[in-house]
Parts: C-alpha cells; sequence; structure tokens
C-alpha cells in the first residue's frame, strides 16, 4: 500500500496565561523588499517581510521573518479593514498561491479593500522555513522499495528526529515556536503594523482553525471571518479520519443512488466498493504513476488501502468527483488508470507543505490532546474505514507520538481541545463531498458562532472558494456586509452529474470567445472570454482549472516541439488522429492524447517557414469531445499569425 501521511492534506493554542503572553509584546519591524513574484502593471504591491519573536514567551530578541504582500485595494475609496488570508496544511504558503489567482481571486476583492498575503511562520518565503528534504526522499523509496509498515515508520521517526536536529544546528530554530497562537499573534502584529484596526479573515481549510484561534485571542481585530472547509478547534483531526473518510463515501454512495441514471448505470455502488476493497487487498493490482514534479515513473501496488486513499484524495477534487462511480465500476474490472491523478497528490503536496510546520502545529494541538488508545477505539467505531485511518497514523498511532516527541512539537494545553464561542460575523462554507472536513464539522462549528451564515455546495469537495464560482460570490458579498444574508441563490443551479450515468445528455460547452491579438507572441485567435492568461498565450478557466489553453509560435521545427510535448505530457509517443486541418491557409496536424486517465488533450501543430505553431487545449476527459467542439476546432480555424 502507499503509506503516505493523509494528514498533510490541505486538501490543517496556549493556556489562558500563555496566550497573554503572546499579546504582550510589540516587538516587531518590517523589512521592505521587491515582491518575488511579476506584480501587474496596474496593481500596487507592497512585499517584505516583518520580524517578530520566534518564541513568543521566550527571548524576544531572537527573531523570524515572515514573508507579506500586501496588495493594495483598486478602489478610490477603500474600505478600511483588509482580506488577509489564511492558507491551510498547516504548512502551505500563501504568496506564491495568490500571485497565480490574480484575475479569479485577488482583483475582486482589491474592488473594495486591500489583500494581506504573509507566509504563516514556518512556510513558504517565511525565514526559517521548515522543510525536511528527506519526507519526499523517504516516501520515494517507499515507492520503489514498498518497504513492510514498520520499516517505514521507523525511517520515518529517525528521519523527522534527524530533520529537527539539523533546523536546530542550521537556523536555531526551536520547532515548539510554531504554533496556531504564535501564528495569530503574528495577524495581530500585520494588522498594527500596516495600521489596521480591524481585519477580515479569509481561512481556508487549517486557516479556518488558525482564523477561529485568531477570534479567540485578539476579537477586537476582527470584522468577520470567511471560513472555506471548517475545522472546529474542539475537534480531535486524528480522532476523526476514519470516521470523515466514511461520511464523505457515504455522500458519495447516496448520491449516486438517488440518481436513477447513475443507480441505473452503476447498481449496489456501495458493496461494489468495498467487494473491490477486500478483493485488492487478496490480489493486488498495479498501476504506473508519475512524478509531476520530476517526471521519474513509479510502478504502484495497488491493494485496498491504496484504492481508498486514491478515492479519499479524489473527493477533495470537484472536478473528479463526477467521474468516481464509473472509476469504482473501473477499478472493480482491473482498470486502475482513473487512479493515477488522485495518488499522485502526495507528490504536490511534499512538493508546497512544509512538513516540519505541518508537525509542529498538529503534534502540539492535535495529536498531544489525545492518547493512541483512544485513536484505535475511535476507529473501531466505523470498521469499514478503520484500517484507513491507521493508516493516517503510520500505521500506529504510538509511533506517530513519538514522531511527534522526536520532532519537539510543544506540549499540549487544555485550550485546544475547548471549542471558539464568538458572536464574530462568520460566513461557514463546506462541500457536499469533502472528506477532509465534512459538512458536519460546519454543523459542529456554527453551533458556537451566534452570528454566522453556513452553505453546503452541491456536488463540491474540500475548499473550492478560491477557485471562484458560488461559494466565490457568496464570500464577497459577505465581505461587503457581513450583516446581510448573502444572495445565495446560486446554489439552486448546482448539482453533481456523474460521467457515464445512464440517459445522462451530452455535454455541451457554451464558451463565448473573443478575438484576441497577442503582439509579444504575434497571432491572432479567437480565446475564451474571461479566462486567466497565467502567461503569454496561456489561458485558464478560472472556475475550472482543468481547462487551459496554449497558443505559441516557436522558432524551431514540429519535431523539436513533438519531442517536448512527448516529455511534458509523459508520452512514449504521439500519432496524429483524423486528416490534416487546413484553415487560413494553414496545415495542421492534430493529435489527441489522454493523461492520467483524467485530462484530454487535443494539439494542433504547423509548421510555416521555419516556425512551429502550436495550439493545445486541455479539459476534463469527461468533456473531451464539447470541448474538442467549443474549443479546439474554432481557435484553429480562427488562428492568423500576425
Amino acid at each position: 500500500m502507499i503509506k503516505f501521511v493523509l494528514w498533510m492534506i490541505i486538501g490543517m493554542l496556549l493556556s489562558v496565561s500563555a496566550v497573554s503572553a503572546q499579546a504582550a509584546t510589540d516587538a516587531f519591524e518590517f523589512e521592505s523588499t521587491n515582491c518575488p513574484f511579476t506584480v501587474p502593471e496596474d496593481l500596487t504591491v507592497e512585499c517584505g517581510y516583518l520580524i517578530v519573536p520566534e518564541d513568543r514567551n521566550g527571548d524576544l530578541t531572537d527573531t523570524i521573518r515572515l514573508a507579506v504582500a500586501l496588495y493594495r485595494s483598486t478602489s478610490s475609496e477603500p474600505a478600511p479593514d483588509p482580506v488577509v488570508f489564511l492558507q491551510g496544511g498547516p504548512g502551505g504558503g500563501s504568496i506564491e498561491l495568490l500571485a497565480g489567482q490574480i484575475e479569479n481571486f485577488v482583483r475582486p476583492i482589491l474592488a473594495e479593500r486591500d489583500l494581506l498575503v504573509y507566509d504563516q511562520r514556518g512556510t513558504g518565503l517565511s525565514q526559517p522555513a521548515l522543510s525536511c528534504d528527506g519526507y519526499l526522499d523517504l516516501y520515494i523509496q517507499d515507492l520503489e522499495l514498498n518497504l513492510n509498515p514498520e520499516e517505514y515508520a521507523q525511517a520515518n521517526l529517525e528521519m523527522f528526529a534527524d530533520c529537527r536536529a539539523q533546523l536546530e544546528a542550521d537556523l536555531g530554530v526551536n520547532t515548539a515556536a510554531y504554533t496556531s497562537a504564535a501564528s495569530a499573534a503574528d495577524i495581530r502584529d500585520l494588522a498594527a503594523h500596516f495600521g489596521y484596526e480591524q481585519v477580515n479573515l479569509y481561512g481556508g481549510s487549517y486557516g479556518t482553525r488558525l482564523a477561529q484561534t485568531v477570534a479567540r485571542d485578539f476579537p477586537e481585530i476582527v470584522r468577520s471571518m470567511v471560513l472555506d472547509g471548517v475545522i472546529p478547534v474542539e475537534l480531535n483531526l486524528y480522532e476523526q479520519q476514519s470516521a470523515k473518510t466514511k461520511l464523505a463515501l457515504d455522500a458519495l454512495f447516496a448520491a449516486c443512488s438517488a440518481d436513477v441514471g447513475c443507480d441505473t448505470a452503476f447498481p449496489n455502488l456501495e458493496q461494489v466498493f468495498y467487494d473491490t476493497y477486500a478483493q485488492l487487498d487478496v490480489t493486488p493490482g498495479e498501476l504506473t504513476i508519475t512524478n509531476p514534479l520530476t517526471g521519474d515513473s513509479y510502478t504502484v501496488p495497488i491493494d485496498g488501502l491504496t484504492f481508498m486513499s486514491g478515492m479519499f484524495f479524489a473527493l477533495q477534487t470537484s472536478q473528479l468527483i463526477p467521474t468516481l462511480p464509473q472509476t469504482i465500476y473501473a477499478v472493480s474490472e482491473g482498470d486502475y488508470s482513473a487512479l493515477e491523478f488522485p495518488l499522485i497528490i502526495p507528490f504536490l503536496i511534499a512538493g508546497n507543505v512544509n512538513v516540519g510546520m505541518f508537525m509542529s502545529v498538529n503534534c502540539h494541538e492535535e495529536l498531544f490532546t489525545t492518547t493512541p488508545e483512544a485513536i484505535l477505539e475511535i476507529y473501531a467505531e466505523t470498521p469499514e474505514t478503520e484500517a484507513f485511518g491507521i493508516l493516517a497514523n503510520y500505521g500506529d498511532p504510538a509511533v506517530h507520538q513519538a514522531m511527534c516527541e522526536a520532532w519537539g512539537a510543544a506540549p499540549a494545553v487544555a485550550i485546544d481541545t475547548e471549542p471558539v464561542i464568538s458572536d464574530i460575523p462568520s460566513l461557514l462554507l463546506n462541500g457536499q463531498f469533502d472528506p477532509a472536513t465534512p459538512p458536519a464539522w460546519g454543523e459542529l462549528a456554527r453551533a458556537n458562532l451566534s452570528n454566522h451564515f453556513y452553505y453546503v455546495f452541491p456536488g463540491l469537495g474540500h475548499a473550492e472558494s478560491l477557485s471562484g464560482g458560488c461559494p466565490f460570490e457568496i464570500a464577497l458579498q459577505f465581505l461587503s456586509d457581513p450583516t446581510t444574508e448573502p444572495d445565495a441563490s446560486c446554489i439552486d443551479e448546482m448539482s453533481v452529474s456523474f460521467v457515464g450515468a445512464a440517459g445522462a445528455e451530452p455535454v455541451t460547452l457554451d464558451i463565448p470567445l473573443v478575438e484576441t491579438t497577442d503582439d509579444t507572441i504575434g497571432y491572432t485567435a479567437l480565446i475564451p472570454e474571461g479566462w486567466d492568461e497565467l502567461a503569454p498565450g496561456t489561458f485558464v478557466n478560472p472556475e475550472n482549472q482543468f481547462y487551459t489553453i496554449v497558443v505559441q509560435i516557436t522558432p524551431t521545427d514540429n519535431t523539436a516541439l513533438l519531442d517536448l510535448l512527448k516529455t511534458q505530457l509523459n508520452q512514449e509517443d504521439l500519432a496524429p488522429f483524423g486528416d490534416p486541418i487546413v484553415a487560413n491557409e494553414i496545415e495542421w496536424t492534430p493529435y489527441y492524447v489522454e493523461v492520467q486517465g483524467l485530462i484530454a488533450v487535443y494539439i494542433g501543430l504547423a509548421e510555416v517557414d521555419g516556425s512551429s505553431y502550436l495550439i493545445l487545449v486541455q479539459a476534463p476527459l469527461d468533456e473531451a469531445e464539447a470541448a474538442y467542439e467549443a474549443l479546439f476546432l474554432p481557435i484553429l480555424n480562427s488562428f492568423v499569425a500576425n
């Protein structure tokens, strides 16, 4: 089985006396720097480092540096209270993430107020970053050698002990100083430095727990909270892994059963899933997956827990959810290809989350507040997913606790298990199928937030408002006026349409296209209206980033470009499909490839006067034919080199 730590998913306080100590210092300063990303010409962004004490209960002259990017509002009369974005993990960086979300997230917020983005202590570009290179190395070693659980757990125990020792020796890091309460004090200092009396907290996943910590420790500075993918502070995450996985699977099974087309095409989905899960433990399958960060490939045994792992990750990703009944049936018949994308997510997590910060926070606030015996006792209440819960604890909660002790995380304190009771205006958002922070958690948190609005979004997975769409529309309304109930009628238009369901209507796409001229690359073509241009000639649908368009002209021949595409798409060969297409006196050779059992890619290549023309359209596999008609052909037929 794949023995990665499920707690690394995006998709996560001290005693009263300690909180007072956190609040007691104003020992901070700010150092301005150039922004570590390209700032759009029409935006004003101030970047730098906030310098704060590492241990807010210790030597206040021993400091760390928090990377900060303050986006100034584009309004002539901006609201006085900014949005402060709080990333999940814990351990995820914010600055580089939001630099890639300018059009669909940043600009809409800037229309009314500033946006204050920072990398939480121990993460991203902040210094020091609590990263452990050995974590990913060990995961890859496990893929190659398929270590037994005891070997893998022992290797991780040694890796975390070695990583802590190196951080202490090289950077003087105190791993016990990285907690939610310390981060809450950092936010207080950020607001004070920039002169904000109040802020609006916008948290996703673990960021919702951090937001509640700020509301608990410094309620006077919080105007409102947007909590997307809600984690109640009083709920112990490690005790809930088995139960929340079952909740998400049950939601999927119930939705398919209630859908006549899905139930007809995929009858008895729950029974098929658990039968397949059991059979794979007896006779595992095999799948080759590719690390998207390096291009390296690994052959992975597909046993029952790996199958359930793939489903757990897939249920977080809204674009995958409609395909899951079909995936379950395919796996039951020996086709594991649709599991490839979910199973590469650990690579992406390990490459973007500082595992050391994850350990410091979650050991202190979660694992140390329970016991291995309590975890196992609670897991036994959901036997269908019990083994999967144990997998999240390296196969043994006692070993996991030993890792936390070796890491040197701060000991537990009572306040970590107490709910945050507040009347601060709050917006709580949950996805219907979210396995990381299920809707039941939002229900639990809302009971203690007396001034709130709460919405569950049909068809969605984990913390989706950052991608735009209905959840973000509601969040923007709330931020404008947290005292008035938002217009949530967009929820009525949301649903899940399962791929392969009997009687399902063919997928059609109605995507407005506008003529676009790019003088840098040198072309004119039809491009979808309102899509984000991430780089010259590269466009992404802000509401569904599985949709990508690339239009390029390169000073090379088609053979060299085709070789490059093979490498990028991890394909041994790319063969033309259909006849050449002639448009505007250009002869295009069309190609088609399916990637990771999930993504359809159409490619048009043409060679004119020693230059290659490229048109690439990527779309969800279940919408491939519709994307061909609505995007690929119109763009190709409209392309003209300037």
